[in-house]
Parts: C-alpha cells; sequence; structure tokens
C-alpha cells in the first residue's frame, strides 16, 4: 500500500514566498525525520514549459501554490500563500504515520 504524500510547489525562482514554502516543508521533514518513503517534495517552476503544463494540470492561478496527494487524491491545497506549519501536519501523522503526535506540541 503506497503511504507516501506528494508535496508539489509551484513557483518561480525569484518570488520569496515559494523559496519560503519549499523550506518549510524541507525544514518540517528534517524536523520530523520525513523520509523519501513517506512524502516526496517537488518543485515546478512555473517560467518553464514542462513547470506550466504541471501548473495548468492543477489549474494553478496564483504563486506559490502547494499541492498535496495521496494517492493521486488531493489531501490540503493553498494557493498565493505560504501554507502554516499547523495546516500541514496531522496530513503527515495520519496519512503517513511517521511521527508520534506527543512529538508535534
Amino acid at each position: 500500500m503506497e503511504k507516501q504524500l506528494q508535496v508539489k510547489v509551484f513557483g518561480k525562482p525569484g518570488c520569496e514566498f515559494c523559496k519560503t514554502t519549499v523550506k518549510k516543508f524541507e525544514t518540517f521533514f528534517g524536523r520530523w525525520n520525513i523520509g523519501d518513503t513517506q512524502a516526496k517534495l517537488s518543485f515546478f517552476d512555473m517560467e518553464t514549459v514542462d513547470g506550466l503544463a504541471e501548473g495548468a494540470f492543477y489549474s494553478v492561478t496564483k504563486i506559490p501554490a502547494t499541492v498535496i496527494e495521496h494517492q493521486s487524491d488531493i489531501v490540503k491545497r493553498w494557493d498565493g500563500k505560504v501554507p502554516l506549519s499547523e495546516e500541514f501536519k496531522e496530513l503527515f501523522v495520519t496519512e503517513a504515520v511517521v511521527v508520534d503526535k506527543k512529538d508535534l506540541n
């Protein structure tokens, strides 16, 4: 059974909010020892053809846009803002079952 969550961040290289979003997930994954088997983080550059194509698939109109998927289903999404850790940490506890809830307090 696939437990991995896919975190997709859509943005542009010069966008500070986009960089902050990617850094937030990298820091969160490092802090809670979330590895590649539990979650995968991808950045899609909306200034490239591939990034625009992927963004069009997800109907991205504002950056940064963040999509979290589990088994191809979107479980959480943010458009035009940096997500707060509190808004996504429960997904990694309930979906990926990788951290003990008492450690998140």
